[in-house]
């Protein structure tokens, strides 16, 4: 092979064999490297470069003042909302819902500027009317001053309400999509009337133990006792439609330990348990409710007081469940197991569609969703 390439002229035909680049090439090859990364740094700048120029311009363009009666007067850039404004400026504003109108928290009177204002949405308009509020308020979270602007915050910022007593989390509340399941013991006052207070809490807690079991085994959780009867909400790690199954299922095993309750019980009472229970779906507000060491986490809301009114309905319905709809459809529920009706549920304008449920072990068994199947997502 040495003595191939020592031959006249080898070496160079050796090399245009191989197709190796001449010195020409490569210099053409060095400039075309030296030119793109040139030219990637030029990007790279521009892209560090821009908001930085873009937070310039911004600083140096048009601005907007607003005044904060009982507060400070402020200059930002037009654009922004009042409840970014008041962020951006650590002025202290109430806020619950994350600036989607769907709370009053951060509602404002405007004293000056109110005609410059675009006229509400639909959905400031609604809550605005909830609360029955009069033409000069406005959320703050919805309105973008472009002309000078006095404001009146109208519900007590946090740190107006001690905040720095305020427990951690989510003090002023998360919205999430939960099953809420009320349950009340039928006819509990005639079983205790004629009993010790000590005999009273002795039968309620071997209830609660029962109840209790079939909740948690199905990832519920009870939120509070309400003497005779309790709430629980389900869906918090796996969304609502996990947590309709979730609740579903817990009431039918709920009526089942009954079962094994009112035997064991039956020497003690002389009457068997009987219990109502409701089951709604929908949207809460999980938060710290409270004063300072006192406060602890519960969910407010809609649901909540829909579930309440269903299972206030057993009593009328003679039945021990009543379930919304929406429940059973997202759990997988065919629409035709049980009874239907429409009802009016005090506090909510429009009837809502439910189901009948006489017992509560009738209710099917209800397997897992297949992966990826409808139902599956997290709310």
């Amino acid at each position: 092979m040495a003595a191939s390439i020592a031959e006249p002229g080898a070496w160079e035909k050796l090399q245009t064999a191989s197709r190796v680049p001449d010195a020409a090439v490569v210099a053409r090859l060095e400039r075309l490297h030296d030119g793109l990364r040139t030219a990637f740094l030029a990007l790279l700048g521009l892209a560090l470069l821009v908001p930085i120029v873009r937070s310039l311009r911004r600083a140096a363009g048009a601005k907007v003042e607003v005044t904060y009666r009982g507060g400070p007067i402020v200059r930002v850039p037009l654009g922004s909302t009042l409840l970014e404004i008041s962020r951006m400026s650590s002025v202290p504003h109430a806020s619950v819902c994350g600036g989607r109108a769907r709370c009053s928290t951060c509602r404002v009177g405007v004293e000056t500027g109110l005609a410059d204002l675009m006229p509400p949405t639909s959905a400031e308009a609604m809550t605005l009317a909830s609360i029955m509020a009069p033409p000069h308020v406005r959320l703050a979270c919805q309105i973008r001053p472009r002309e000078p602007i006095t404001v009146t915050r109208l519900v007590a910022p946090p740190a107006a309400m001690g905040a720095r007593r305020q427990p951690a989390g989510h003090p002023q509340g998360i919205e999430r999509n939960l099953a809420v399941l009320f349950l009340d013991t039928r006819g509990f006052t005639m079983i205790s009337e004629k009993r010790l207070p000590y005999d009273v809490v002795f039968i309620l807690n071997r209830l609660f133990a029962e109840v209790g079991e079939a909740i948690e085994r199905h990832d519920g959780a009870i939120d509070k006792y309400l003497g005779d009867g309790l709430m629980a909400i389900f869906g918090a790690a796996g969304g609502a439609e996990a947590g309709c199954r979730e609740a579903l299922r817990a009431a039918r095993d709920i009526d089942l330990a009954l079962d094994h309750l009112n035997q064991e019980m039956m020497s003690e009472i002389g009457m068997p348990l009987r219990i109502g229970m409701g089951i709604d779906v929908g949207p809460l507000v999980v938060g710290h409710i409270g004063h300072a060491g006192t406060a602890s986490v519960t969910v407010i809301g809609n649901t909540v007081n829909a579930a309440s009114r269903l299972e206030a309905l057993t009593k009328e319905k003679r039945c021990q469940l009543i379930v919304a709809t929406d429940v059973l459809a997202r759990a997988g529920i065919g629409q035709g197991a049980f009874p239907r009706e429409e009802v009016m549920i005090r506090g909510l304008s429009a009837p809502r569609s439910v189901a009948l449920i006489g017992r509560a072990r009738d209710l099917p068994e209800i397997p897992e969703p297949a992966s990826g199947a409808p139902g599956t997502a997290l709310s």
